[in-house]
C-alpha cells in the first residue's frame, strides 16, 4: 500500500505558517517566512498560491518547525 502524499497549495502553507507565528515577507523570488519566537527562518520559492507544494519543502518545513519546538509543527 503506498502512503498518501499531503496535498497542500503554497497559498494554504503561508496561511499555516502564518497562524504559528510567522511572519511573511517577499524577496527576489522567494516568499520569508519568519519567527522571532523561535528563532526560525523558512524561505520558499515564489509560486502561485494556488499550486501544490513540492514534497520536498514540505519535508524542509517539517524538519524545521520540529526541530525549533514549535507547537502545531
Amino acid at each position: 500500500m503506498h502512503e498518501k502524499k499531503p496535498r497542500i497549495t503554497y497559498g494554504e502553507l503561508g496561511k499555516y505558517l502564518i497562524s504559528l507565528g510567522f511572519e511573511e515577507t517577499e524577496r527576489t523570488g522567494h516568499r520569508v517566512f519568519r519567527n522571532n519566537e523561535f528563532d526560525s527562518l523558512i524561505m520558499l520559492p515564489r509560486h502561485r498560491r494556488n499550486r501544490l507544494v513540492e514534497p520536498r519543502h514540505l519535508s524542509m518545513i517539517r524538519v524545521n518547525l520540529t526541530g525549533k519546538g514549535i507547537p502545531g509543527g
